[in-house]
């Protein structure tokens, strides 16, 4: 599983060196702990502080690191002081857990805990820095324009049954129905862009219709008003202020 998510691994890695440490303290009881709790208080209390303290402590030194890459401080001084930071609220941590465990506990006054958290939370996050370094972190790729791939091409969009052969296309709001000599389709395209790939196959006679040179039947001209009849028996209309580049082309007479 962390194999498949760098993140994850990124994250976890650190965790769990936290806990294992604090199985660890939980055997060599420092600060007295062996007086404190019971074998089986100490193996609930370090491991859980530990844990939940390696949960601040990352936080913090992933906080620290950005801060020290964007104003190019070393790791020197940001991350000590993400520890000195970090002890305080360890220091609150530590007194809820030993509680949790025993509610009949006497642990030191925040004020005389603290220099003990504080002496905890430095090789730890040393100890972080560690595992997060071995473990590495999440690659952000970079994608360059040339590198997107483009949209797929007006005849990567057709259903294949329809062939190749494309007699006109007419806007639909924000589709396209594109007609061929075997049927027609609606797809997701700008009409721009399918005007350009078909080149100088055919026309834009209209604002929502183009039109394949190879499929006018006849025209017809009634009350001013042009129209172009397709192989496929589709009548398409000519703007008028296409008309004259639809004669330029000679798809009609001039005399039409």
């Amino acid at each position: 599983m962390f194999q498949r998510s760098p993140t994850l691994r990124f994250l976890a890695w650190p965790l769990v060196a936290c806990l294992l440490a604090g199985l660890l303290l939980a055997l060599l009881a420092p600060f007295e702990t062996a007086r404190i709790f019971t074998v089986e208080q100490r193996l609930l209390f370090w491991p859980i502080a530990s844990l939940l303290g390696g949960g601040l402590l990352l936080a913090l030194y992933l906080v620290g690191r950005g801060m020290g890459r964007d104003w190019g401080v070393s790791a020197w001084l940001w991350l000590p002081l993400s520890a000195l930071v970090a002890a305080a609220p360890e220091t609150l941590i530590v007194q809820s857990v030993a509680r949790a465990v025993d509610p009949q506990v006497e642990l030191l006054p925040f004020a005389q805990l603290f220099p003990s958290v504080l002496l905890l939370c430095l090789p730890l996050q040393a100890v972080l820095q560690l595992v997060l370094r071995q473990t590495g972190e999440p690659q952000t790729i970079v994608v360059s324009p040339k590198d997107v791939p483009a949209d797929p091409p007006l005849f990567g969009r057709l259903p294949p049954h329809l062939g190749s052969e494309i007699l006109c296309i007419k806007t639909e709001d924000h589709y396209l129905q594109v007609h061929t000599d075997r049927g027609q389709a609606l797809i997701l395209m700008r009409m721009a862009d399918a005007e350009q790939a078909l080149a100088d196959q055919g026309l834009r006679v209209h604002r929502g219709w183009w039109v394949a040179r190879h499929a006018v039947s006849r025209t017809e001209l009634s009350d001013g008003k042009l129209t172009l009849t397709l192989v496929n028996g589709l009548e398409v209309p000519v703007a008028r202020d296409r008309r004259r580049l639809v004669e330029a082309e000679g798809w009609l007479p001039r005399s039409t």
